[in-house]
């Protein structure tokens, strides 16, 4: 898998990803994907595609709603946006936000997607099976190695 800061001039995106870092005293929440979903049986951090007639603040909000339950009552802060490449060549944009609490919010998983959840700090959800881009991610916002 590539980060691309600057996309290169083939980079042809099939969609947009949304994401949302949720962050309470130095943790963060994961969230444990169902074994018959894309890549099953690993954790992520909430996180969707965008539609087309939506904002992708909208598409942040509503993701945290359906994944968590969580309706936060301010936008979310704007970390980082980059184009991805996996190896089997299809690209994508992804746009990553951060929600921080001072209390940890009330934790409703959707069933539908989700098996349970935690929460961790950054060094070791290093640890966990992440989603595919998941640890780069986390390696590049916290300046992990």
């Amino acid at each position: 898998m590539l980060y691309f800061d600057q996309t290169p001039a083939d980079f042809a995106p099939r969609f947009e990803v949304v994401s949302c870092l949720v962050e309470c005293k130095n943790k963060i929440l994961l969230l444990k994907r169902l074994f018959d979903k894309p890549e099953g049986g690993t954790w992520s951090m909430p996180a969707g595609k965008v539609d087309d007639d939506i904002s992708i603040v909208h598409a942040v909000r509503r993701e945290l709603r359906e994944e968590t339950g969580i309706s936060p009552t301010h936008d979310p802060e704007f970390v980082l946006r980059c184009g991805v490449r996996f190896a089997d060549g299809y690209d994508f944009v992804f746009h990553k936000y951060r929600l921080t609490f001072d209390v940890r919010p009330n934790i409703v998983i959707n069933y539908g997607e989700h098996s349970e959840y935690c929460w961790t700090t950054p060094q070791q959800a290093l640890r966990f099976n992440l989603i595919q881009d998941e640890g780069d991610v986390l390696r590049r916002i916290y300046r992990l190695r």
